[in-house]
């Protein structure tokens, strides 16, 4: 009891706290992280669903003090068991976002992950739609929308005739899947009669750009608005992102193509104009890209090397 007196008398005398303060667990301080950072983070969805289901099953009942760079290691390979290592690293980086911001606000002294073992690249993928495999997918889009009409009467709550317009939309725009779901019809200017462009608001750079329509984006814009939605619902695709991934993932299974993704339709996009000669610069601002080394890292075809290709036969 006098050796405890002394402690706490030599705490109160450098005006130390008695009582150490408990340190939040990585699930509180993630779920306070996540309200802060909603209004500007971009992505907060995807960033939402790592904390949920990627960080907190392992971290959240942890005191952040008290998470070990052995424990970091573990979560990594356990993750790297059943995922692609660009979504370890995508669900990695949201871990180390957290982690930092208590560093900064002097929670913990050191973020853990820092001494952890990296997450192994994979191979780099890079997917192409051809013509073939283009219309096969609209086809199948056909296929699926009329066995949806014709269950009209059994589901009368299902959400029809939206998802040809979707993935055609991605192929001629070039835009992520979170920037198109995001669209408004207040977005779309009209600047002649065959001259639209559409405002990205949420783009991943954090700009804001404009995308000129093609003449099958203005089709689309068209039979968009003769979809039925909410009277105050003024989205250009009235569906959720949970809708949209369970129709994608229904969509490419039916197509019976091999690895196949909405990414794939932007990716096509870029390598379509830069083999139809538009300057790569163009094609990186259209992406909302503010230079061209991701366009030709992961996107196009290489021109030049096409044109070695026939100079050399």
């Amino acid at each position: 009891m006098e050796a405890e007196r002394d402690r706490l008398q030599g705490l109160a005398d450098r005006n130390e706290p008695l009582e150490k303060k408990r340190t939040e667990t990585f699930g509180e301080y993630s779920a306070g992280w996540l309200k802060r950072r909603k209004p500007t983070l971009k992505g907060y969805e995807i960033s939402k669903g790592h904390v949920t289901k990627a960080l907190n099953p392992t971290f959240g009942d942890i005191s952040l003090d008290s998470i070990t760079v052995a424990d970091v290691n573990r979560w990594i390979g356990n993750q790297s068991a059943d995922l692609a290592s660009a979504t370890v690293k995508r669900q990695l980086s949201t871990f180390n976002s957290i982690m930092n911001e208590a560093v900064r606000e002097g929670v913990i002294s050191e973020n853990p992950s820092q001494k952890a073992k990296h997450v192994r690249a994979g191979e780099e993928r890079q997917r192409f739609v051809t013509a073939d495999e283009w219309q096969r997918i609209l086809d199948t889009c056909d296929e699926i929308e009329k066995v949806q009409e014709e269950r009209r009467e059994l589901m009368p709550q299902e959400k029809r005739g939206w998802l040809k317009h979707f993935v055609s939309w991605a192929y001629n725009s070039g835009m992520r899947r979170a920037e198109i779901l995001a669209l408004r019809f207040e977005n779309i200017r009209e600047i002649a009669p065959e001259h639209v462009v559409v405002e990205v608001r949420n783009s991943k750079n954090g700009k804001s750009r404009y995308v000129t329509c093609t003449a099958e984006m203005r089709t689309i814009l068209t039979a968009l608005r003769e979809l039925p939605r909410e009277a105050d619902d003024t989205r250009l695709f009235p569906v959720s992102m949970t809708t949209l991934k369970r129709s994608l993932s229904h969509l490419w299974k039916a197509t019976g193509l091999e690895d196949i993704r909405l990414h794939d339709l932007r990716r096509s996009h870029a390598t379509i104009l830069v083999q139809k000669g538009i300057d790569v610069r163009t094609v990186a601002g259209r992406l909302g890209h503010t230079g061209t080394g991701m366009l030709a890292k992961h996107y196009a075809v290489d021109r030049g090397d096409q044109e070695a290709a026939e100079a050399f036969g």
